[in-house]
């Protein structure tokens, strides 16, 4: 593939006037930017230049996904929603005990204030695996909003 052939076929590189050319396979380049979402986000033919041994090793190919990456990705993604769902505990929590006219009543019928479940899930976002204190503040919750 030529010079004037991979600039066509990338019109969105920029600064090609400052970038050496030599050495260049313009096959095999194009077919790793196809491979890689980061690359093909690029716009500095610069860029692509500096990194030409790196990206023909493969290091920014995003295809397939490695089972590691997927299984870490997947962990971040469970942990996120973990916590979003512990979030929306407390701000519930917060309105309950804004709007609930007699706490002393709910602890009587309950044995527990929403202080209490907030204080657990806090507790439980501050160490994903204190499963103990996530336990306590989810039974705490489900008490408080069955009282509501």
């Amino acid at each position: 593939m030529t010079f004037e052939t991979f600039r066509a076929l990338h019109p969105d590189l920029i600064q090609y006037d400052r970038a050496g050319i030599a050495g260049i396979d313009f096959e095999k380049l194009h077919n790793r930017i196809q491979g890689s979402r980061y690359l093909r986000e690029k716009k500095s033919f610069i860029y692509i230049t500096k990194n030409y041994n790196k990206i023909l090793r493969g290091d920014f190919e995003d295809f397939p996904e490695s089972e590691r990456t997927r299984a870490i990705r997947e962990q971040a993604e469970r942990v996120k929603i973990r916590e979003n769902n512990i979030r929306q505990m407390i701000a519930n929590l917060k309105s309950v005990k804004k709007h609930c006219p007699n706490i002393e009543k709910m602890k009587e019928e309950t044995g527990v204030i929403p202080d209490d479940a907030i204080e657990s899930l806090r507790l439980a976002l501050m160490s994903a695996d204190n499963e103990s204190a996530e336990r306590s503040g989810r039974d705490f919750y489900n008490r408080i909003m069955k009282y509501v």
